[in-house]
């Protein structure tokens, strides 16, 4: 620790740390345009400039370290003047558009410009105006006269989303921001959440608002699991004008994706089923839900009666409480069966790393101890872009190495420092040679329990037999291992690719055991979908979907479309079948046309509850827009009609959760799962090594996040599709020397 002076008042902070952080950790205000918690200090705007005695001209803050003994000013008259001018500069040419802008009411440069009374510019400059040029994405909008090349953007750009885009062109008085290779943009909105003023702004809304015209509420993101905190501003009490985030908030710092920045208008569309229909006939006719409860309860109870089976697909997407109130739902029934989407990925995963010993939950923040970031399995942008954010973050604030095992290119092989392009298929023989020469080499974790049997297993995957099978070059093989035996500490982050063979999630989660990732590391599974491992905890007993369609004769469907991610036919003959089906959704799905009920549940921002996110921390889901979920108000009517008492709200179900002890808090009074880990222990199944195939060609098979089973239903807008044609439906790619 070192010890100074700012204003007068003795500062102590830590080595390294600029003048400027150490001012913000001890609440004195110094004012800043450029600088960004987030980012790398850029040192634009001269704002902060601050005095140091000893030194005859005003230093950046933002750049200056902090140094012990110095004595530093942030307020005089001499500071005002100069910061005056500095913003003066940035007005010769800038719109007085405050009225139609935007940013009016939330722009940083209002904000400095009224702070520092500036009530005219005294100043001028002759400037080509500027015509409105298209960006590098449709969803946003440049007003290049707004911007006052702070820089943000392109340095987001870079540090964070880790492209290219964007650069400053020109020089001087010309000098501006340009996407410079437009391709490479993948409509993050980095940049947009980084613009102080108004010079980059959402074209995605059809409705805009002022921030004084609209309730902002902070709920939790409802697409992939990783569990981001955003702001919603809610125009009339019904309509989402704007996703906003902020630094403060965490797991995401203010990132978001670009379907978690953009992907909302789906919540507003009117398409929306507004009210519940029941079958009369071969009709389907509109009624109350006292009617829809009424129905289904008549229709389950018969069919339990008849001692006939009944399925429950929940979605992964529901909340905790919603998936608590069906469970209490199926119990009343003595042929009932629950299953879920997420069975399929987070299902396995964590069923793995239970019978392995293996500590979950986890801290997203651990990676930034570890020396290497191993990810398997997972492109990062197609799922989980913010925790491609975090692999980021380590490797430019810890210079963490990053090594990516995949078949296919992803976000992070351009970058990596190696990529093992092994064949689909042959992760576990990899994994497995790896983990021999580890135990060769005496580089495994002593502690580690039954090494010796293990041994003689792995040692079958020898270094031959991995490069024979995985087809991967030796100097890669070699790089990765030492690498992998070098690091102290180890975060593995694995996604489908590796848990769609069991053979390969238990290759890489032994390897975890011989180096000793559970002690000195982390494994990091990822998770498709918001609440896959809330849906998962909640539910004893979770079947895949697949079961369920095959053995219930009639079906209860909450928010899920078998359709979307099962064969169509095999759907298709299943539904046919059903003496009873129950859809509840926002829209009409395809799975919907084969009820005799269907509710609306309303979109995510009417629902409030919990998600349990990747890393086994719950997230809070609060209600922004006016009304409440009709959803799980039909799940509660519909339990007290089956004689399981009635819950007043989703809060009393909460409460159940944390008496269960299905969530638990922490010492930071955090809420989480009821964390398992335990005796650590290998586990021997196949070697893993494939056959010969018949074919040339291997499928592989990858989740592209956009395909929830909302995808393909037209309830986003046209600028989404045209930006992201994956929305519309399924593709198939191949190696271009291939093709």
């Amino acid at each position: 620790m070192i010890t100074f002076k700012i204003d007068g008042k003795e500062i102590k902070t830590e080595e390294g740390k600029t003048i400027l952080e150490a001012a913000r950790e001890n609440n004195i205000y110094i004012p800043t345009l450029c600088y960004h918690e987030n980012l790398l200090p850029i040192g634009s705007c001269r704002l902060c400039i601050v005095e140091i005695d000893g030194y005859e001209k005003p230093m950046a803050s933002c750049t200056t370290a902090a140094v012990e003994g110095i004595s530093v000013t942030t307020r005089s008259e001499k500071l005002f003047g100069m910061r005056q001018e500095y913003l003066k500069f940035l007005l010769i040419n800038h719109p007085l558009e405050c009225p139609i802008c935007d940013s009016a009411g939330e722009c940083r440069l209002q904000d400095l410009v009224f702070e520092h009374k500036i009530e005219c510019v005294d100043l001028a400059a002759d400037r080509e105006p500027k015509k409105a040029k298209p960006y590098a994405t449709a969803l946003i909008r440049y007003s290049e006269d707004r911007c006052v090349l702070c820089l943000r953007c392109v340095h987001a750009c870079r540090e964070v989303s880790g492209r290219r885009v964007l650069e400053l062109a020109g020089s001087g008085i010309e000098a501006a921001m340009a996407p410079k290779v437009p391709e490479d943009c993948i409509s993050c909105g980095e940049c947009l959440f980084m613009c102080p003023v108004g010079a980059l702004t959402e074209q995605e809304s059809s409705l805009k608002s002022r921030k004084w015209q609209t309730k902002r509420q902070t709920t939790t993101c409802p697409h992939c699991g990783f569990g981001c905190s955003l702001d919603l501003d809610v125009y009339e009490d019904r309509v989402i004008t704007k996703v906003v985030t902020s630094p403060s908030r965490l797991p995401n710092k203010g990132s978001l994706c670009v379907m978690g920045r953009f992907g909302y208008d789906f919540a507003n569309h009117e398409a929306k089923l507004t009210a519940p229909a029941v079958k009369q006939g071969t009709e389907m006719t509109r009624s109350t839900l006292a009617e829809a409860v009424e129905a289904t309860a008549s229709a389950l109870t018969k069919l339990d009666k008849e001692g006939k089976s009944i399925g429950f697909v929940v979605s992964p997407r529901a909340t905790n409480e919603e998936a608590y109130m069906i469970s209490q739902i199926a119990k009343k029934f003595s042929k009932s069966a629950l299953g879920t989407a997420g069975y399929y990925h987070t299902g396995k995963v964590l069923e793995a790393l239970r019978g392995m010993g293996i500590p979950y939950p986890y801290e997203y923040d651990a990676i930034n101890k570890c020396d290497l970031v191993v990810v398997a399995g997972a492109d990062l942008l197609g799922n989980n872009h913010l925790l491609a954010n975090k692999v980021r973050e380590a490797v430019k604030n810890h210079g963490a190495k990053v090594a990516v095992v995949d078949p296919s290119p992803t976000s992070l092989t351009r970058t990596c420092d190696v990529w093992a392009k092994v064949a689909p298929g042959t992760d576990a023989p990899f994994f497995n040679s790896i983990a021999s020469r580890l135990i060769a080499d005496k580089k495994h974790d002593p502690d580690a329990q039954a090494i010796d049997g293990f041994a003689g297993y792995a040692s079958v995957s020898g270094k031959v037999d991995a490069l024979k099978s995985s087809g991967i070059d030796e100097k890669i093989l070699d790089k990765f291992y030492s690498l992998f035996a070098a690091a102290s500490s180890v975060a593995v982050i694995f996604g489908t690719g590796i848990s769609n063979k069991t053979e390969s999630m238990e290759a890489l989660l032994n390897l975890c055991l011989v180096k000793g990732v559970q002690k000195t590391g982390v494994a990091m599974p990822t998770a498709l979908q918001s609440n896959a491992v809330g849906v998962l905890s909640v539910l004893p007993d979770v079947l895949s979907t697949e079961d369920i369609l095959n053995r219930a004769d009639g079906l209860f469907i909450y928010e899920d479309d078998p359709f979307h991610y099962l064969t169509g036919n095999g759907v298709d003959e299943s539904l046919k079948k059903k003496a009873f089906i129950a859809v509840c959704d926002m829209f009409d799905t395809d799975a919907s046309a084969y009820a005799q009920v269907v509710v609306p549940t309303g979109s995510f921002a009417q629902k409030e509850g919990s998600f349990v996110a990747e890393d086994g921390f719950m997230r809070k889901v609060v209600r922004a827009e006016g009304s409440s979920s009709p959803g799980f108000e039909f799940l509660r009517l519909l339990l007290d009609r089956l004689g399981g008492g009635l819950y007043r709200d989703e809060t009393e179900a909460s409460t159940v959760l944390f008496g269960k002890e299905i969530l638990v808090k922490d010492e930071n009074d955090s809420a989480l799962l009821r964390s398992h880990g335990g005796q650590a222990r290998f586990t021997l199944p196949g070697n893993g090594v494939p056959g010969k195939t018949a074919r040339p060609f291997t499928l592989v098979l990858r989740n592209v996040f956009f395909h929830h089973h909302l995808a393909g239903q037209g309830v986003y807008s046209k600028m989404m599709y045209l930006q992201n044609p994956a929305v519309a439906g399924d593709k198939l790619f191949i190696s271009p020397e291939d093709a």
